[in-house]
């Protein structure tokens, strides 16, 4: 009786993880990562190097970025108790657990459990620098320079370039 219990209670909190995972695939999650060296960053999450990274410094409270929290990387799915973690300690272990697989990313999330997120809202000041994808078209590089040297806030920006004898990107200042 007591085993089919413990399966009954397993099943039970696999179905409640499945659906907080259909759950989450609803939300607004803006992913972050808090360094920009791995290739597989690059190739996965900015078109195949052809896009850019903004490094954003997080100084006040209130600012766009204080709701960001740390992804937790496991071997394991996480343990969901149902009737002692209230509905946001439950969806915070499902939607910021991943495979330890991804840790190289070293991500962070902010989850808008109530819809998407069309922007992110930032202080021109939380942008620190732009790192420019190796494979980023001319004009678009041209253009993003230009932008920060006219910027108020004058972010750094770098240019990403494969190592010429190792499987690693480097990173020249431009401005």
């Amino acid at each position: 009786m007591a085993a089919d219990s413990a399966r009954w209670s397993k099943e039970r909190q696999n179905e409640m993880i499945q659906g907080m995972r259909e759950r989450a695939r609803q939300m607004g999650i803006i992913t972050m990562t808090a360094t920009r060296e791995p290739i597989l960053l690059w190739s996965h999450y900015a078109n195949s190097h052809k896009g850019l990274c903004m490094e954003f410094e997080s100084c006040d409270p209130g600012d766009a970025f204080a709701a960001a929290k740390e992804v937790r990387y496991a071997d394991e799915y996480p343990e969901v108790r149902l009737f002692l973690d209230t509905d946001k300690e439950q969806y915070d272990k499902v939607v910021l657990a991943k495979s330890r697989a991804w840790k190289y990313e070293q991500e962070w999330r902010i989850v808008e459990p109530n819809g998407t997120f069309d922007y992110l809202e930032f202080s021109p000041e939380n942008l620190v620098s732009i790192t420019l994808g190796c494979r980023m078209c001319a004009s678009w590089a041209k253009r993003l320079s230009e932008w920060a040297a006219r910027s108020e806030s004058c972010p750094r920006v770098y240019q990403a370039m494969i190592h010429s004898d190792a499987y690693r990107l480097v990173f020249e200042e431009v401005i």
